[in-house]
């Protein structure tokens, strides 16, 4: 078979079972209304829908090319049970046998979990088309949670995006870890993330655990910034031109003012860190530090990376450092940004 493997190839295979994936798991194909199987089809990949012996819906991924590194990476992801924010599935190499035009070719195949849900950019656009504020802040706090918990892998997604994040019942979960690095990957990278998404000076020779900082630190902005101001609409932050990030240019000068007049000291470091760092963000994940929701107003000072925090007297943080300065008055902790002041609690 010298041509790349067609739909109808795939679907024909899989619909013979165990004839033809002999080491998958046994399934049953979703239909369509019309008979033929339920797929979606992306650029190098087919995926068909199914159900597994537990009535489980799963993902079957079914690969036009042949990758060694992805064999790689789907099997170090799976032995480290990384499933807190997204199961990365069971990877089948050379799993299905595809026959076609008088030949057989072995094709490499993802079983996965189905995950129910929109992506995160059309989550962010239904609730600011709905007016829910709670509801874009709540995602937003959620997204920063999941950035952070990133950001202490030893291992990175390394194509991060709205796309690759499913909001669900469940919450956010990522999907299509393809392009991931693992500790002990030896294939070459042959792709660098998607434009927008990844940092402007990526190339294939960048392979390490922070592939993921430009990403996370730039949804994040993105959400902030939705939060700040709904009404700017999610296509005009996903994704931003490369050109607002360049340190002291009138729409980065924009959007930091848009932060700092709502007291959001956390994105005002972002816009910082994106202007500068590669390829790693530092004191990313200390920005991205989860709040205490509740505390008492026994508190220490401290300085981080880029700025001030609070932590109680347990040494348990309270606000992450991410302040000019902070002021203890009166019972209460105030925030300075840009000379302006901020009750933090």
């Amino acid at each position: 078979m010298n041509r790349m493997p067609y739909i109808r190839d795939f679907a024909a295979s899989l619909t013979l079972g165990p004839k033809t994936f002999k080491r998958g798991p046994a399934l049953r194909y979703v239909k369509t209304a019309y008979g033929g199987l339920d797929f979606v089809c992306g650029g190098n990949s087919v995926v068909f829908r199914a159900v597994d012996s537990e009535d489980r819906a799963v993902a079957v991924k079914c690969y036009r090319d042949v990758n060694t590194r992805r064999r790689e990476v789907y099997e170090w992801l799976e032995s480290e049970r990384t499933s807190e924010w997204g199961e990365s599935g069971r990877f089948f190499a050379g799993g299905l046998l595809l026959c076609n035009d008088c030949e057989v070719r072995e094709v490499d195949v993802l079983v996965a979990p189905w995950i129910e849900g929109v992506t995160l950019d059309r989550c962010a656009a239904e609730l600011c088309a709905s007016g829910d504020a709670e509801g874009l802040a709540a995602l937003t706090e959620e997204f920063d949670r999941l950035g952070a918990w990133l950001l202490r892998q030893e291992w990175a997604h390394g194509d991060l995006k709205p796309e690759n994040i499913i909001v669900g019942d469940q919450g956010l979960q990522l999907i299509d870890f393809d392009a991931a690095y693992v500790p002990t990957v030896t294939a070459p990278r042959i792709e660098t993330g998607t434009a927008g998404y990844s940092h402007p000076r990526r190339t294939i020779d960048m392979d390490n655990r922070h592939l993921d900082d430009w990403a996370v630190a730039r949804i994040s902005v993105a959400l902030h910034a939705l939060v700040a101001d709904p009404e700017r609409g999610v296509d005009s932050v996903f994704p931003w031109s490369d050109e607002i990030f360049v340190h002291g240019g009138e729409p980065w000068i924009r959007l930091c003012e848009l932060f700092v007049s709502c007291g959001d000291a956390r994105a005002v470091r972002m816009c910082e860190m994106l202007t500068g760092g590669f390829p790693e963000l530092a004191f990313l994940g200390e920005v991205l530090a989860e709040r205490r929701t509740i505390c008492s107003v026994e508190g220490a000072i401290f300085r981080g990376g880029v700025g001030w925090g609070v932590k109680d007297s347990n040494g348990t943080l309270i606000e992450p450092p991410v302040w000019d300065e902070i002021i203890h008055r009166n019972s209460h902790f105030y925030g300075l940004l840009r000379e302006k002041m901020f009750l933090i609690m």
